[in-house]
């Protein structure tokens, strides 16, 4: 007969194994495939810099060091990183499973799937260099609550492994934030008293307040550059309309990213899942039977959907600039998350069968999978047309070399999406900022897309200096002779500069 120890390491072997199995066949998979280098990806696999120090993400660049030998200069390695990071991920539900006694494997892969297979988080999974860091800041953003019975020593490495977290990524905080208040929860299904709940709050609080504070006095001045602008808060109450405008941005733009149809779809587990805090605050006030608690738990559980939902940007609202794109949604899945474990311990708590929760979490499953398909087949066909278009300029402009002096190339207008990406984006408003093309004008991935197929011929519009001549350049094209037309563009010369306009007509500036 099996030792209870013996059993639990098998169900945590299962639990892997199917957790991995899922998230790469049916989240990763699709990615892989499309093959397409990803926003960052572009210039990191073209210039070998590493430079995640700079944006405050020290620990990822240690692993991406030790995963390059530490060499001077990246090289592309995929996917071996992003094969590590479903890894990290299904270790995770693994600690999931442990932490709220999940017994059956299959369903605690469906309830950990969403951190991992959520739409927004494809952003981060699409990352050849990023993709690591970013699944082992929700790692470590899930730790602290695996120590939650060790005293003061799992409070210190629970402390350590949030600030390992920003360190990582990090977004990764309102992850952090959300299983907090899970926390809260499933401590009332298991009827914990209220001593506990409030000492465990608090003490879930001094963490992060630790970790932001030696985040904010070791590692928040090495920042430079891009995100130090988008890093840059709020000073004093002149500027609290701040908080306003960016909540308006962030929810507006989530509930913008999908159409009416699979909002509703996903509608009554969403109802479901928040309705679960307020019927567990009413039951634990119920059984306390406390005076002070018949009306403080139930008030407070009417709001925990509330928190959760705002703990998503919380961090980020008082920043004057944000970065409003899907990769920092990472609080999304753990929402998800951590609704389906919340349903999962009432359920167990009412000694109610778990069937119909694995058959909600399943049809959830099945929704992201084919979300993360559509989106892969998006890539690929968006990669498809660029390197057809890229392709064919690269020998126009070698064309017009032959017999003019060409120094500089110059992208007005962009090539848009290929047709099989703007139909998904019809239906999928989220891929418009998912995919975005490499060949537009005045981008910075475009000038270094540009090198994969001109590298003696630069994009002039990142030059530094270059707006005036730009504008100069371009009024004069309103005028030049076209040289050569192409289904998606046409070109002009102007001086030592390559014009090419998307589509095939005149300057966007011209009358």
């Amino acid at each position: 007969m099996m030792s209870k120890d013996t059993v639990s390491v098998a169900r945590d072997r299962h639990t892997f194994f199917i957790s991995l199995t899922l998230l790469l066949l049916l989240v990763l998979f699709p990615i892989l495939r499309a093959d397409r280098y990803y926003s960052d990806d572009v210039t990191r696999a073209i210039t070998g810099f590493y430079g995640w120090d700079a944006n405050g993400r020290h620990l990822a660049m240690l692993v991406m060091r030790l995963l390059q030998f530490n060499l001077r200069h990246l090289v592309d390695i995929s996917p071996l990183p992003q094969i590590g990071a479903i890894a990290v991920l299904a270790a995770t539900s693994v600690l999931m499973a442990r932490r709220y006694r999940i017994e059956s494997p299959w369903l605690a892969a469906l309830i950990a799937f969403p951190l991992g297979a959520q739409p927004f988080f494809l952003e981060n999974l699409s990352y050849r260099f990023d993709a690591l860091g970013m699944s082992l800041a929700l790692f470590t953003a899930w730790l602290p609550f695996m120590a939650a019975g060790a005293a003061r020593k799992g409070w210190i490495l629970g402390a350590i492994a949030l600030f390992a977290s920003l360190c990582f990524y990090q977004p990764a905080l309102t992850a952090f934030l959300i299983f907090t208040l899970m926390e809260l929860v499933v401590g009332q299904a298991e009827q914990r008293p209220p001593r506990e709940l409030i000492r465990t709050l608090a003490g879930r609080v001094a963490q992060c307040i630790v970790a932001m504070a030696a985040y904010q006095l070791l590692i928040a001045p090495t920042i430079e550059d891009w995100l130090k602008e988008h890093s840059a808060t709020i000073r004093g109450v002149g500027e609290l309309w701040v908080l306003k405008r960016n909540a308006l941005d962030f929810y507006g733009y989530m509930a913008g990213a999908f159409n009416t149809h699979w909002l509703r779809w996903a509608g009554p587990l969403l109802l479901v899942m928040a309705a679960m805090p307020a019927l567990l605050a009413f039951r634990y006030a119920r059984q306390q039977r406390s005076r002070w608690g018949m009306v403080l738990w139930p008030a407070f559980g009417l709001l925990i959907p509330f928190l959760a939902t705002l703990s998503i940007t919380l961090p980020m609202l008082p920043l004057r600039n944000p970065v409003i794109l899907p990769r920092v949604f990472m609080g999304v899945g753990a929402l998800l998350c951590a609704g389906l474990i919340c349903i999962c311990c009432a359920i167990r708590a009412w000694g109610r069968s778990h069937r119909w929760v694995m058959a909600c979490a399943s049809l959830w499953a099945l929704g992201m999978a084919s979300f993360a398909a559509v989106y892969g087949n998006s890539l690929g066909a968006q990669k498809a047309l660029e390197e057809r278009v890229a392709s064919t300029l690269s020998n126009d402009v070698a064309a017009l070399a032959a017999e003019h002096p060409v120094h500089y190339i110059l992208i007005d207008g962009s090539v848009g999406l290929a047709p099989v990406t703007e139909r998904a984006a019809q239906e999928f408003p989220l891929i418009r900022t998912l995919i975005f093309p490499y060949l537009r004008e005045a981008d910075f991935h475009t000038s270094y897309y540009l090198r994969y197929y001109l590298s003696d011929t630069p994009e002039l519009a990142r030059e530094p200096g270059s707006q005036a001549r730009v504008a100069a350049i371009l009024a004069q094209a309103c005028s030049a002779p076209v040289l050569m037309t192409r289904g998606n563009y046409a070109v002009r010369l102007v001086d030592d500069t390559v014009v090419a306009t998307f589509p095939a007509g005149t300057p966007k500036g011209c009358s």
